[in-house]
C-alpha cells in the first residue's frame, strides 16, 4: 500500500535524500516539518507537535482537511483499517520503533 499510496511523494528509507520528497523513515513519533531539506507548508509548519499515532490517523484520514493549506495533495484514507495498517508500517520505518498504543 505504501508504494500505491505514498511513494509518488515520499522516501521511506534511512539517510535517504531526494529534493521534495520528504523522507518518512522514522516518522513515528518525529517532530512535524522536521526535515531541513524540504519546504514544508507554512500550515505544516506552524502545526507543532509530533507525529504521534493519533496525530498521523487524523492527518491521514483527510491531510486538507485536517491542516488547510497544506501541499499535500492525498486525498485522504476514509478507511479506517486502512489508516491502521499504513500506520503500523510506518512505524516499523526505524531503527528503534514506539511501541504500539494499547487499545
Amino acid at each position: 500500500m505504501f508504494d500505491r499510496t505514498c511513494g509518488a511523494c515520499h522516501l521511506a528509507a534511512p539517510g535517504l535524500k531526494v529534493s521534495k520528497k520528504a523522507n518518512l523513515w522514522g516518522i513515528v513519533g518525529r517532530p512535524k516539518a522536521s526535515q531541513s531539506d524540504v519546504e514544508y507548508s507554512s500550515s505544516l509548519k506552524d502545526a507543532g507537535g509530533d507525529w504521534t499515532f493519533e496525530e498521523l490517523n487524523f492527518f491521514i484520514s483527510n491531510p486538507a482537511l485536517t491542516l488547510p493549506g497544506t501541499d499535500m495533495i492525498f486525498p485522504g484514507l476514509q478507511d479506517e483499517k486502512q489508516r491502521a495498517d499504513l500506520i503500523a508500517y510506518l512505524r516499523t520505518l526505524s531503527d528503534t520503533p514506539l511501541p504500539l498504543p494499547d487499545n
